[in-house]
């Protein structure tokens, strides 16, 4: 073998075949080394080669003792990757044990094994979400927009409810981190009541959505598709905004915007204001704002001239008599009147 590792070193070192028996046992002991990471085209480690290469060739001492060094690590990582192996060996029994033993558990129970089985991989395959995977909320942009998206994302990673907290508050910016940052610390994991301080912040009331819907315009570059789309979004935004959730309060609804349509502005205005919850409450606004404005009507006086002398209204109250003495408030005689010349 000391012949061999000498030889070895004579081919992958020229320089070092002159010194002959005096290198006997410092060639580099390359197969010993097959179990490394690395190897170069002539099955060595390289960093074992360029070590060897340092060392003086009649120092035989020390290019043994590098072999030696490099084959107990190489025998230290085949050891681990033994260890790895075995383990994810018994992983991967322990797993179809586990499988063995739910499919059991449906056959005991007179499901379908199969039905189970094909079931399983789906929720193991779903990956796992991260926050970069999500929407970003940009300081200028559209509110119900981001919600939808972000909404639909958390649904596609199949994200429980009270986890979407977590993942919304990474892209909020501007407007949106405000009102985030203005809640209690007790809400910080309640989507909910982070949606409801968004939407607050942004002021979509019930009555913006209701004018989105009513005055949706097609732009230049939407197609017919498109515009309905935008239609239906409005109109869902604006019936949960109201908790519209039957059809009988959804066609109060209709009639009650439908009459708030044929009022006058200013009728319309004063009914808003006062967020009536049903038509028929709309209607009685509108009746006590019409009555309370109502001008009051008084019989008036006519005056006419006849022979030179005025004709009285017969339900006018009585004129003082011509040379009579000239009423005065408090009773106080006429002459307390008279200028004194």
């Amino acid at each position: 073998m000391i012949a061999a590792l000498v030889q070895l070193d004579n081919d992958q070192n020229p320089a070092s075949a002159e010194v002959g028996p005096s290198c006997n046992g410092a060639a580099a002991e390359a197969p010993l080394l097959s179990a490394g990471p690395t190897f170069n085209q002539n099955g060595v480690d390289p960093y074992l080669q360029m070590a060897l290469d340092e060392l003086p060739a009649e120092d035989s001492d020390g290019r043994v003792r590098l072999i030696q060094q490099a084959r107990e690590r190489a025998e230290q990582r085949a050891e681990r990757q033994a260890e790895r192996a075995e383990r994810q060996a018994e992983a991967e029994r322990a797993e179809r044990q586990a499988q063995r033993a739910h499919e059991l558990e449906v056959l005991q129970r007179g499901g379908n094994a199969l039905t189970a089985q094909s079931r399983e991989p789906s929720s193991v395959q779903t990956p796992k979400p991260r926050p970069e995977h999500f929407p970003v909320m940009e300081k200028d942009g559209d509110l119900d927009t981001f919600l939808r998206a972000f909404e639909k994302a958390c649904r596609q990673y199949q994200l429980p409810r009270d986890q979407w907290a977590r993942y919304l508050t990474p892209g909020l910016k501007g407007k949106a981190l405000e009102a985030f940052a203005s809640l209690p610390p007790e809400a910080d994991d309640d989507y909910d009541a982070i949606k409801q301080a968004l939407i607050a912040k942004y002021r979509l009331t019930p009555e913006v959505y209701r004018k989105k819907f009513r005055h949706l315009q097609r732009g230049p570059h939407d197609s017919y598709s498109d515009v309905v789309q935008g239609l239906r979004t409005h109109f869902d935004q604006w019936i949960h905004g109201l908790s519209v959730e039957t059809f009988e309060q959804l066609r109060d609804l209709m009639i009650k915007d439908q009459f708030l349509h044929l009022c006058p502005a200013e009728v319309r205005q004063f009914i808003l204001d006062r967020e009536p919850t049903n038509a028929d409450k709309a209607a009685q606004i509108a009746d006590n704002h019409e009555a309370n404005r109502k001008p009051e009507t008084r019989r008036p006086v006519a005056t006419s001239w006849k022979g030179g002398k005025p004709a009285t209204n017969p339900n006018a109250p009585a004129s003082r008599p011509s040379g009579g003495p000239v009423p005065v408030a408090n009773n106080r005689p006429a002459t307390d009147n008279l200028e004194v010349l």
